[in-house]
């Protein structure tokens, strides 16, 4: 699949084969004495060089499977001739034949193979959710199959997806079980050898990324070494060439993609994406001469990656600032027109990676966010009306703009006072319903046939449970309910059960509230722990990530807990 790295080396279907250079003008009955095998030579030999010529060999195949009756040979056709289309419409159509036909055979490849190709069609033009989807089924199909190479192909597929969505330690997690993979076969052959070589790149590239540098450097060393030789050798370069730029080796930056953008790009580039590829090499370029002060020479560079990125909607997140840059720069020049170009590109730029990476977008968005840009847009386009803007069309936009500002006041204000009602009722009350320690031990004897639990098991339980909570176990970090069972003499079944009835919530409820519940009383009473930051708060309280305290401190209080320090500084820290 053209300029797909994640299928195209882990497959490793390339079929290589000698055909005549001047190949006269060929008819269906011409190709009717090749072999599948001779139809597949000649249409690697022309994919991407010769598409037409490709798809009149893979019409062929297709051809000779129905004429066959050769269920395989015809979804391998299809297949082919889904190849030899950019259009995303008519390569699904193909490849939806090809997995609707392979679905009647068993075989170790089909449809999983077939799957594969489908997502990573749907990624190539930017489509996550769909690509993911059909992911998933090739997954399932692996496994029914037992075919563990296409497994693992899926899994560094999904990986990239991941590492796109910024899940960064997941995808890190799906390539090393891959590198994994790999490694531990007896005897690694040459395919094997490349496919490791491969997904070590991919794993530098998350490494990078993640801000994880030296754990980036020290992999794509071992690249450089393991590749020494070898066509591919040139992907670790490349790598090679934007670490540099964090070691802060500008000039070594500007002239390692020099020799890579004269030679390798161009003279290996079936190792290369090139909208993924090029964009991160002009990317670092460019930032490297904007470090030396050579505006102009970085101002080139990122108008080249949007020619890139015009090309697909695959927008890449860390280029989204060349666009600010541009908008800089012509601003500087006092050039309107091409700065308010440029804002609707970042504006379009910010629209396709809130669909493709909702889960980024916060972060992404950094510098500008949608109502500045609106805003700035509107005045660059009023200058550029000059005299044909009359008062009256001014007027109307100031309300129109004083109208969105007071709405968004109005909500912000709304939010803001329903988060200062629910301080107030943490801070009214001397408990934060801390009624689980006693809850339904009046009523064991009546309840406890509804769980099929024993009543004196239940007893014990609760007395345990209560003993936990006055000791604060809940406080460890990596809690778990087989933990708990232990420290509770009962097994996990039991404990869950009564935690579910008696508790009125799940385990993971039942600790996560206990924490939040201990975190508010220490805040109210120990101005020491106002001092903390949110970070040092959530390993005080047994969390083991930031992110996971603030979410179940404002599931239980309805507020955020930067925002309840803050309110409570300034109530008793006077």
């Amino acid at each position: 699949m053209k300029n797909m790295r994640y299928v195209i080396i882990f497959l490793l279907v390339t079929i290589t084969g000698v055909c005549q250079d001047n190949e006269r003008i060929l008819s269906e009955d011409s190709l009717q004495t090749f072999s599948y095998d001779d139809l597949s030579k000649k249409f690697d030999k022309k994919l991407d060089k010769d598409n037409t010529l490709a798809r009149v060999y893979a019409v062929a195949y297709l051809n000779k499977g129905k004429a066959d009756k050769n269920l395989k040979e015809t979804a391998v056709g299809y297949s082919l001739v889904s190849y030899t289309y950019n259009d995303l419409m008519f390569r699904s159509i193909y490849l939806d034949s090809a997995i609707s036909i392979s679905k009647k055979i068993k075989h170790k490849q089909y449809p999983a193979l077939f799957y594969i190709n489908k997502g990573g069609a749907y990624e190539e033009k930017g489509k996550f959710k769909q690509a993911l989807d059909n992911y998933l089924i090739a997954i399932k199909w692996t496994k029914k199959v037992k075919n563990q190479h296409l497994e693992f192909v899926t899994k560094h597929n999904i990986g990239f997806l991941k590492r796109s969505l910024g899940k960064y330690d997941e995808a890190k997690a799906l390539f090393r079980s891959c590198l994994l993979y790999d490694s531990a076969k007896e005897i690694m052959s040459a395919k094997d050898s490349l496919s490791y070589l491969i997904t070590l790149s991919e794993l530098v590239h998350t490494f990078r990324l993640n801000k994880q540098i030296d754990s980036a450097i020290i992999s794509n060393n071992e690249g450089l070494v393991s590749a020494k030789n070898k066509d591919i050798f040139y992907l670790f370069k490349l790598n090679e060439s934007i670490l540099d730029y964090y070691k802060g080796n500008y000039k070594k930056v500007i002239k390692g993609s020099d020799i890579l953008l004269e030679k390798s790009l161009i003279l290996n580039e079936k190792y290369f994406i090139k909208t993924i590829d090029l964009a991160n090499l002009y990317l670092y370029r460019g930032k490297s001469f904007e470090s030396l002060n050579n505006q102009e020479a970085s101002i080139e560079c990122y108008k080249k990656i949007d020619s890139l990125l015009q090309l697909s909607n695959y927008m890449i997140p860390e280029t989204r600032i060349i666009y600010k840059s541009l908008i800089d720069y012509y601003n500087l020049k006092g050039e309107n027109t091409q700065q308010l170009f440029y804002i609707n590109k970042l504006l379009k730029s910010d629209s396709i990676l809130d669909n493709n990476y909702k889960y980024l977008n916060e972060k992404l968005i950094i510098d500008y966010d949608t109502p500045e840009l609106l805003s700035k847009k509107e005045k660059l386009i009023e200058s550029l009306k000059t005299n044909r803007t009359n008062l009256f069309t001014g007027i109307v936009v100031l309300i129109s703009i004083l109208i969105i500002c007071s709405g968004f006041l109005i909500l912000f204000y709304k939010r803001q006072k329903i988060y200062q009602e629910r301080f107030e009722q943490l801070t009214t009350d001397n408990e934060v319903v801390l009624q689980s320690a006693n809850m339904g031990k009046e009523s064991v004897v009546e309840r406890s046939d509804t769980i099929e639990v024993p009543k004196k098991v239940i007893q014990t339980i609760l007395e345990k449970l209560e003993d936990f909570e006055k000791k604060q176990g809940f406080l460890k970090s990596n809690m778990s309910v087989s933990t708990l069972a232990n420290i509770t003499n009962t097994n996990s079944k039991y404990l869950s059960k009564v935690i579910n009835k008696y508790k009125g919530k799940s385990f993971s409820y039942y600790i996560n509230d206990l924490r939040i519940e201990f975190v508010v009383e220490k805040l109210k009473n120990d101005s020491k722990y106002r001092a903390y930051t949110i970070k040092a708060l959530a390993s005080e309280s047994g969390f083991n990530t930031t992110e996971a305290f603030s979410k179940s401190f404002y599931k239980k209080t309805g507020i955020h807990p930067s925002f309840f320090i803050k309110q409570l500084k300034k109530i008793r820290d006077r």
